[in-house]
């Protein structure tokens, strides 16, 4: 029996040597996207509960990002598909998995491993031999607050990894004050450090060596690539590109208001998720209403299409984003043509308040007039002035959003992450959204939150087979 059972990569080295140092209590591991935090401390969880024993909680932000890092994960090695616990536990170790409980159990001591999430704080009051906190920048504050008089008592340590995401969060914030300390381990690696990939462009001349290699496996098993090749492809954004795999300081949207619940959605696939359109559903719309959209907008119409695979009306719970729509300086005959033209069975379409509000061009007709001319019935829905409200509403539903692996979806997610505070001229805060495309994205959201928090979700009517007239008919005695 050999730990850790892989071969460890020449910058994963000093984080084995730390491990079997038993006075180093705190272990703080951050290193750019797909450098192998998870499998060194994984493997560090195995080798504690095999040789130590003890119960051993490996967390994320979500229970189901757990379920999908770790327990559905499959890699391949050497041409073989394995699970990440065949992969991690050495062989010859016997192990029992309970589905139930998401738990690894090793008989010959007892000794146990459970995955979770913290977003539910089960493992409080609970004790165990080990902590592991996975994507640590995106759990809760208070989580370390709840740990450790628990590591304290049981003299157990407490293991931290993840990407930098900006400066704003306690990853960071432990990883400046202890990066020099004696009584912390604390890795911080970019990819100057590990040699995984390049990013060579007119920008960036990261590690211009491994071009000639590109395709050859780099030092953590994967093939050697250009980050730039990826984001002009469209496969990432370049701004994600920048906080993912340069692992500086650095977020995606400094300050979007829902970066964070974006990338939890994205480490729980609920972005560019498979979610298709369900013919025996209707679709509803929610829409953001540029100005002047009687005739010729001036600014971004945005409309979502959103469907419910739960039917739980009027405040629906799981929310399938199948469709989006952007558009500047159309009519309402345009819209009109661009809904018929999805081919959706739509359930109803919901617009702002102010849809039927002041005069849309002409005449004293209304957007509302307008759009039911050409034959779109809105439904308005009233918003209130307290917009950090409905954001903060936002924020605690979007864990109920599923995207849709479609191209206009996935950029208004982006849009909705990137969504963010007014900065003053000398970049300071001033408290209020900013307005721009990514306000727009936002605003359509903000009308479905509004409609669900109102109860006021639910078809107009239910798909005609073209028979109801039959059931009108009275046959009581006709056939006697």
């Amino acid at each position: 029996m050999v730990f850790p059972s892989l071969q460890p990569t020449f910058y994963q080295i000093p984080s084995w040597v730390a491990w079997q140092n038993r006075d180093i209590k705190f272990h703080l591991l951050s290193i750019h996207r797909r450098g192998g935090k998870d499998v060194t401390n994984f493997m560090q969880t195995v080798a504690d509960a095999v040789v130590r024993g003890g119960v051993h909680y490996y967390l994320f932000p979500t229970a189901t990002w757990a379920v999908r890092a770790i327990w559905d994960c499959r890699f391949e090695v050497d041409g073989e598909m394995k699970s990440f616990m065949d992969w991690c536990i050495p062989k010859g170790v016997e192990y029992k998995l309970n589905k139930k409980e998401y738990s690894i159990t090793f008989p010959h001591n007892n000794a146990m491993i459970r995955l979770g999430g913290t977003d539910d704080l089960s493992f409080v009051g609970q004790g165990g031999a080990s902590y592991t906190l996975s994507e640590f920048s995106l759990h809760k504050k208070e989580v370390t607050g709840y740990i450790l008089p628990i590591v304290r008592q049981a003299d157990a340590p407490l293991r931290m990894n993840g990407t930098l995401r900006g400066r704003d969060n306690h990853l960071w914030k432990l990883l400046e004050e202890n990066i020099h300390s004696k009584d912390w381990f604390v890795q911080w690696l970019r990819p100057q450090q590990t040699k995984c990939y390049c990013w060579v462009d007119d920008e960036f001349n990261i590690n211009p060596e491994l071009l000639m290699r590109i395709g050859e496996k780099g030092p953590n098993g994967t093939p050697i690539f250009n980050v730039a090749d990826d984001i002009k492809s469209g496969l990432i954004s370049h701004a994600f590109a920048m906080q993912e795999y340069l692992n500086e300081p650095i977020l995606a949207s400094e300050h979007g208001y829902f970066s964070h619940e974006y990338q939890i959605a994205k480490g729980e696939g609920r972005i560019n998720e498979k979610v298709e359109y369900d013919r025996s559903l209707p679709v509803f719309t929610f829409w953001d209403l540029g100005k002047g959209t009687a005739y010729n907008s001036t600014d971004s119409m945005i409309c979502w299409f959103l469907q419910f695979p739960d039917s739980d009306y009027p405040s629906p719970r799981r929310v399938n984003v199948i469709d989006c729509h952007r558009s500047i300086g159309k009519d309402w005959a345009y819209y009109a043509q661009m809904l018929g033209q999805k081919g959706y069975w739509y359930g109803n379409h919901y617009a702002p308040w102010d849809i039927q509000s002041g005069k849309a061009g002409h005449g004293m007709k209304t957007n509302l007039d307008f759009a039911r001319e050409r034959g779109i019935e809105f439904v308005p829905v009233k918003r209130t002035p307290a917009v950090f409200n409905d954001i903060e509403l936002m924020r605690r539903w979007f864990g109920n959003f599923h995207f849709a692996d479609n191209r206009e979806v996935e950029k208004g997610a982006e849009m909705i992450a990137s969504h963010h505070e007014k900065l003053n001229k000398d970049g300071v805060g001033t408290g209020k959204p900013e307005h721009d495309e990514s306000s727009n994205y936002v605003a359509g959201i903000r009308t479905f939150i509004r409609a669900k928090d109102l109860e006021m979700i639910a078809p107009k009517s239910e798909r005609s087979n073209n028979f109801g007239w039959a059931d009108k008919i009275d046959f009581s005695g006709y056939f006697n």
